[in-house]
């Protein structure tokens, strides 16, 4: 029943001053002192009311909100928050405190006490820190809060994750040292812990996989700074008589807890101590040795020791009949180097390429090697001809310029006569000597205006030439053609232009280069508040695009963009229209609702959301507000893209005593001053399908129909709903006849049960108070009445008025509570 609401939502009804004087201000008094001035069945009413109100608060009174989960690297003072909220009805003190599993003590909690009035909430902060060298891993504990009847707890988590930690790195990692050959390893220490407040950490170095005898430290402990990377050098050197082969090794640094390390490994390399290697001349080196045909010639290559000792080589050489070695072995020291002769004979062998395989081996110790090249056997008259520069297009009013190079790649002097044949040219030279392994370059100026009417006189076609050097013993011929076209031609591709006043619009043109030639192309914007590239190159036949930005001012009226390119050869123009786009199509945003209502029943602690959605053409910040205080943003500003729509959280927490309901409208404005906005109906309802709030009476009236020292005393607690007439009541009988009370009925089961049970344990008590207060109240009346006569009558006229025969039991007592008081707002 709606009583048992009241109690229930943890509310007591405060009884106003009777201005009249006609009720007495001790009508609730809850003390016996107070017995002489009230009227028996109040003493029992008081404490009944008291034990329903504490009887059916909500159990869970206390609450302890958030979350305490953290994680942190070791010595890092983490930090989480939680709110602790009375929903009791009453003032309460509550003691907090952590219970860590096992006694961890890396949790603490501030404050240890809180005082909080009802529906008041305060911050809690759970501290958690580990030591420094911790090991990695999940800790728990518990927020204890302990009230005067009541418990609660909250599980907590630390997750302790690695922080300390110094890189290794070895250099080089791997090795190769011969016989009694001692290596140097350099080992880096970095420090890349990520413990805030420690700058350094100390580090041991332990080698393993080598015998001890093998390697040595220059140190083998040493402190890394942060910033300051440290380097220890590590020797490693094998007795002599260590067999050949490899050999892996770790090199581990270890923190202050040895679990804490960082480790690399390194190869030591035991090979053969003798080395020897072989430089081919450079024309060797590119292609091999050369050989003519008709005429004997030698190559010399280089054989160098590379080894640790002295020997003696022994010289084989494997290939055609042609070639031979001019000695058959060489004695070189260490770092030193001698020089092989190769013969090659004349032959009538077939010119070609021909393999050639050097054979080397020591005659101290057990080393051999080889090398391969090869040996091109050729004609000794003849020269290699490239072109050097010449375009294979051109423009007709240009005069082209090729240039060449000759190189005797043969075993004799040369001497060329160059010429050009197929089209008119002119050339630098008429005679070319050229010696042996010499080069010389010469150029040819092309007249392409005078090409044969077939290949299309000064105009487009294709021109055929060739290049002859003549010699005494051969003549060289090699064939070109050229593209003959017009370079002085370009275009231009540009859309129109639509934008927006006062925001930076990008756009593009095209510029398309049909000449033959890669052109410069300068360019030129109209109106002047357009920008782009100031110049660009691009390739014959090829489109290059350009990014343009325009801007145009609040009071722009340009009705075109014109870009125009101009190069040495070539100018074009292009023209598009400017359309200048409205304020909403620009900066346009719309607020989207999902919902028309919000019951304030339920809307504290829940959360609700709009959407803005950016319709214009530029991202926009937009700023949100409500003309209600009790709206609050979870975001007051956000940024939208184009195009995009941002959902926005909001929380409502309507005043208590809201009495109807209202609209609440909110606004969206954009940084370009934009807006838009959007209206949600805050519902005030007392029960489902109601959408006024009930005002409500509370009203206990004196139900006895003689004065207050008759035997039967009767009492009602009266609830109205003023708003639908609908009356609610529950009456109490107490009779004092045979010194004993009892309880005569209870309009409502529930509330029948709990006075029942109230009555029962308070009886004895009551009865003896009752009577006590009797014969207070009557001794007080006496003297009051010997004494003033008047005043006593007076008294009580004020105290217990009648207002009719039956029709009025009482004074009324009437205690407004706040609108929706019944809904739990």
């Amino acid at each position: 029943m709606i009583v048992a609401n009241q109690i229930k939502a943890g509310r007591r009804t405060k009884m106003p001053e009777d201005n009249n004087n006609t009720i007495p201000r001790q009508y609730f008094s809850r003390g016996a002192n107070h017995a002489s001035r009230s009227a028996p069945w109040q003493a029992l009413l008081t404490p009944a009311i008291f034990f329903l109100v504490v009887f059916a608060a909500d159990a869970g009174a206390v609450v302890l909100n958030g979350s305490c989960s953290m994680a942190s690297t070791q010595c890092e003072l983490s930090t989480s928050y939680l709110q602790l909220c009375n929903h009791d009805g009453t003032t309460n003190t509550y003691r907090i405190s952590m219970a860590t599993d096992g006694g961890n003590g890396l949790f603490s909690v501030v404050p240890e006490e809180a005082f909080l009035r009802a529906g008041e909430c305060t911050d809690v902060k759970v501290f958690s820190v580990s030591e420094c060298y911790a090991s990695p891993g999940k800790f728990t504990a518990k927020v204890v809060v302990e009230g005067d009847e009541e418990k609660i707890t909250k599980d907590c988590t630390l997750i302790i994750e690695q922080g300390h930690s110094v890189g290794l790195q070895i250099s080089p990692q791997e090795q190769n040292a011969s016989q009694c050959e001692e290596k140097i390893y350099e080992l880096l220490f970095t420090n890349i812990s990520t413990i805030q407040n420690q700058k350094t950490e100390n580090v041991k170095i332990n080698v393993t996989g080598l015998p001890e005898g093998w390697y040595s430290l220059d140190r083998k402990s040493l402190s890394v700074e942060k910033g300051r990377p440290e380097r220890v050098v590590l020797k490693v050197k094998a007795p002599c008589e260590t067999s050949l082969g490899l050999h892996e090794f770790s090199v581990r640094a270890s923190l202050v807890n040895p679990e804490f390390y960082s480790e690399t490994n390194g190869t030591y390399v035991i090979s053969q101590g003798q080395n020897v290697s072989v430089v081919l001349p450079t024309a060797a080196e590119a292609g091999g040795f050369r050989a003519c045909q008709e005429e004997k010639s030698i190559a010399v290559l280089k054989v160098r020791n590379d080894g640790k000792n002295k020997d003696t080589f022994r010289l084989s050489l494997a290939g055609p009949e042609f070639a031979s070695l001019q000695s058959e072995s060489v004695t070189i020291a260490p770092g030193k180097e001698a020089g092989v002769q190769v013969n090659f004979s004349p032959t009538n062998e077939k010119a070609g390429d021909y393999p050639i395989v050097l054979r080397i081996e020591g005659t101290s110790f057990d080393y051999s090697t080889m090398r391969q090249t090869m040996v091109r056997l050729e004609d000794c008259y003849g020269v290699d001809v490239n072109k050097l520069e010449g375009a294979d297009k051109s423009c007709a009013e240009e005069k082209p310029v090729y240039r060449f190079r000759v190189l005797n790649n043969r075993a004799r002097p040369i001497e060329l006569k160059p010429s050009m044949h197929g089209i008119s040219a002119r050339l630098d030279t008429a005679k070319i000597s050229i010696q042996p392994g010499e080069e010389k370059r010469f150029g040819v100026e092309l007249d392409i205006s005078k090409v044969p009417d077939n290949n299309g006189i000064g105009g487009k076609g294709v021109a055929r030439f060739t290049l002859r050097l003549e010699a005494e013993h051969f003549t060289y011929e090699k064939s070109f053609s050229i593209e003959v076209s017009d370079c002085g031609n370009a275009s231009l591709d540009l859309s129109r232009l639509e934008l927006c006043k006062a925001v930076q619009k990008e756009e593009s043109v095209t510029i398309v280069n049909l000449g033959t030639q890669k052109q410069e192309f300068r360019l030129q914007y109209s109106p002047a508040w357009v920008t782009g590239p100031e110049k660009v190159e691009v390739a014959s036949g090829s489109k290059e695009k350009l990014r343009l930005r325009a801007e145009a001012p609040e009071g722009a009226t340009d009705e075109n963009l014109v870009v125009k390119a101009v190069s040495e050869k070539a100018e074009a123009e292009a023209k598009a229209g400017i359309t200048y786009l409205p304020n909403r199509t620009c900066f346009g945003i719309d607020v989207i609702l999902p919902s028309a209502e919000i019951d304030s029943n339920s809307a504290i602690g829940k959360k609700f959301s709009i959407f803005v959605e950016n319709n214009g053409k530029v991202t926009q910040e937009v700023s949100l507000s409500a003309d209600r205080r009790y709206v609050k943003f979870a975001d007051e500003t956000v940024e939208v893209g184009v195009g995009s729509r941002k959902e926005v959280n909001f929380f409502v927490t309507p005043p208590f005593d809201l009495a109807k309901s209202e609209s609440i409208t909110i606004t969206a404005e954009t940084d370009r001053g934009y807006r838009a906005s959007g209206s949600v109906n805050l519902t005030v309802s007392n029960k489902a399908g109601s959408e006024e709030p009930l005002e409500e009476d509370t009203v206990i009236e004196d139900a006895n129909e003689g004065s207050y020292t008759d035997a039967d005393y009767n009492a009602q607690v009266v609830v109205a709903d003023n708003n639908k007439g609908a009356v609610e009541k529950a009456q109490w009988n107490v009779a004092a006849r045979t010194g004993f009370f009892s309880l005569a009925n209870v309009s409502t089961g529930l509330l029948a049960g709990l006075v029942v049970v109230v009555i029962l344990l308070i009886a004895y008590s009551a009865y003896k108070s009752v009577e006590k207060e009797m014969h207070s109240a009557k001794q007080e009346q006496e003297a009051a009445s010997k004494a003033h006569p008047e005043t006593t009558q007076e008294l009580g006229r004020k105290e217990i008025p009648r207002r009719g025969k039956r029709k009025s039991r009482g004074k009324k007592i009437i205690s407004r509570r706040p609108k929706n008081y019944l809904s739990g707002h």
